[in-house]
């Protein structure tokens, strides 16, 4: 998993980190968990070797999800376009919930993840970088809006794909992360909620049921171009917008360069 520092991208000098204790305070919940599964830290290099890739491996994190949001999409039967419409409003409110996510993080104050704060001498697990997302505020945590507000989408389309992508949520995308060091459990909890929220807000207002329909309308009009669309934003989901993250960065960056000057 490459830092900020590894693309190239100057780090922000984040506020002090008890700043945020006035917010979410620190407590024993966050503090106790990490703790209990970083005991189990360097302890099996094997077992740390598989974790890390579990933190890191987009193939496992989202691309199997990706594979069945398209077999739920591809699949024949009466309920088409009404399980379409469901996976466009779903797909709305994740997007919005990852704005939300990506939002509070900046705004908020800086929150150290646990193998950036000292205070808790945190064990780093064996082949993980150790510079992994300097500089990046944890809370909340956007991979849980992402992944939990899609479980919350496609429960109302299969119980059962619903439910693994909902313990895919918790198993194969959270419990790394806080192996890892890189969220706190609160991270994951708030996150989790802003996208069960978005996207369950979203299946229920009128505005994403219209953009749904119009969506439809273009698949029907222009096939092709729709599913170049498609294709692009669910690669982006299988890859966890790394590519648009990075983008975005450039382009702040670039702003800050042209307009105030200094170092790129």
């Amino acid at each position: 998993m490459n830092s900020a520092a590894d693309a190239g991208f100057p780090l922000p000098n984040p506020p002090e980190p008890e700043l945020f204790r006035l917010i979410l305070p620190m407590n024993n919940f966050d503090t106790g968990i990490v703790r209990f599964l970083n005991e189990f830290s360097q302890q099996s290099p094997v077992f740390d070797h598989v974790v890390a890739y579990l933190g890191d491996s987009n193939l496992l994190k989202g691309g199997i999800i990706v594979a069945l949001l398209w077999m739920l999409w591809l699949r024949p039967g009466d309920d088409i376009e009404q399980r379409r419409r469901t996976i466009l409003r779903t797909l709305t409110g994740c997007a919005v919930a990852i704005l939300v996510a990506r939002g509070l993080a900046v705004l908020l104050p800086f929150r150290s993840r646990p193998l950036h704060d000292d205070n808790l001498s945190f064990a780093l697990p064996l082949g993980f970088d150790p510079r992994a997302l300097e500089g990046w505020s944890s809370f909340p945590s956007d991979h849980a809006a992402l992944f939990f507000g899609l479980a919350a989408g496609i429960f109302s389309l299969s119980k059962k794909i619903g439910w693994f992508i909902l313990l895919h949520a918790i198993l194969i995308v959270s419990l790394p992360r806080l192996y890892l060091g890189i969220h706190y459990p609160t991270d994951i909890v708030v996150g989790a909620i802003i996208g069960w929220f978005c996207v369950w807000l979203a299946n229920r207002l009128s505005p994403t049921d219209w953009f749904a329909g119009y969506c439809l309308g273009v698949l029907n009009k222009h096939p092709s171009f729709f599913y170049i669309c498609f294709y692009l934003i669910t690669f982006q989901i299988a890859v966890l917008f790394d590519d648009v993250r990075g983008l975005g960065h450039l382009i702040v960056d670039t702003a800050k360069y042209l307009f105030e000057g200094g170092e790129f």
